[in-house]
């Protein structure tokens, strides 16, 4: 089968990972029993997970001009991913994140974005024959509202099905979300970017509320992830949930990364949603079962065993 060709545009981080039994309070100390230096950034996260499935994937960024920079890039030529439009900023340093996790895989996480705050759109626009040629487009929120709208812009005008992944939630114009193939928002992205409150329903029609506001707002199709309840798709005249996968988890930083990794890989081969999804939430489960943010994403003989187990 031809390799399928995928544009990640999004964030680059130095992750400083710390694990305790339980997160700290304000003011108090605790004694870890972990510690890790990673690659990672949701745009990063999830074209690593594409590039370890098999995808030939671009990578647009930006990242400073010093050792957590080499060190990201390093990384992500060791995984195959074209780097050739991460930009190397000259007048800041890369964005880092610190990140604590408890022994049931709860994480708090701090993040100083730096490098990917001033990502931009033209460097977007030096990346467009790579985005003509990819058979999808992904991108996030955790750069800049112009590098993500001219991806999308970009995306759309070359015909290609572009994926926007809401995180961290912030505000997305109306004309964004109509040209969007495919929203992800996770639970709390969902309520943001809906405003239907958790609290006020339950969770069945919770989640019908918040994908009917957000259909309101825009988008055609949406996936909002669940968590441990799994995954709820909704598009004009059609809804599907698709349960978790039962893991023991470990560490959840990079699960929603995996998931979307995967679910683009899926969509790009030209799989069902519902085929899409599953594989999504199992490489979202064994993310979680592992501690890290990259270093818990799977290959693709570790996801075609993990569904084969199942």
């Amino acid at each position: 089968m031809e390799t399928v060709k995928v544009v990640v545009q999004g964030s680059l981080i130095f992750d400083l990972i710390t694990k305790a039994k339980v997160l700290p309070r304000v003011g108090q100390a605790v004694i870890g029993t972990g510690f890790g230096m990673f690659s990672g950034g949701k745009g990063a996260n999830q074209a690593v997970q594409l590039a370890r499935l098999g995808a030939g994937v671009t990578m647009i960024g930006r990242i400073g001009r010093d050792f957590m920079g080499d060190f990201l890039l390093e990384r992500h030529r060791e995984e195959g991913i074209n780097t050739e439009y991460i930009t190397r900023d000259e007048e800041t340093a890369t964005s880092l994140c610190a990140i604590h996790v408890d022994e049931q895989g709860r994480n708090d996480i701090i993040v100083v974005p730096q490098a990917n705050s001033r990502c931009s759109a033209s460097d977007v626009e030096a990346a467009e024959a790579s985005i003509a040629e990819a058979d999808l487009v992904l991108t996030q929120l955790e750069t800049t509202v112009e590098a993500m709208e001219k991806t999308v812009e970009l995306g759309v005008k070359h015909g290609k099905p572009v994926v926007l992944n809401p995180a961290p939630a912030s505000k997305i114009s109306r004309e964004i979300l109509k040209k969007v193939f495919l929203l992800t928002p996770n639970e709390t992205e969902a309520e943001e970017i809906s405003g239907v409150r958790q609290d006020q329903y339950s969770c069945e029609e919770w989640r019908k509320r918040a994908a009917a506001a957000m259909h309101d707002l825009g988008a055609e199709r949406i996936i909002i992830t669940l968590g441990e309840a799994g995954c709820y798709y909704s598009a004009k005249g059609e809804e599907l949930l698709v349960p978790a996968f039962k893991i023991k988890p470990e560490d959840s930083t990079a699960a929603g990364d995996a998931f979307n990794g995967a679910l683009c890989f899926a969509l790009a081969q030209g799989k069902s949603v519902k085929d899409a999804v599953i594989r999504g939430n199992a490489a979202g489960a064994l993310a979680a079962s592992r501690f890290g943010s990259q270093a818990s994403l799977c290959t693709m003989a570790e996801l075609s065993a993990f569904l084969a187990e199942q």
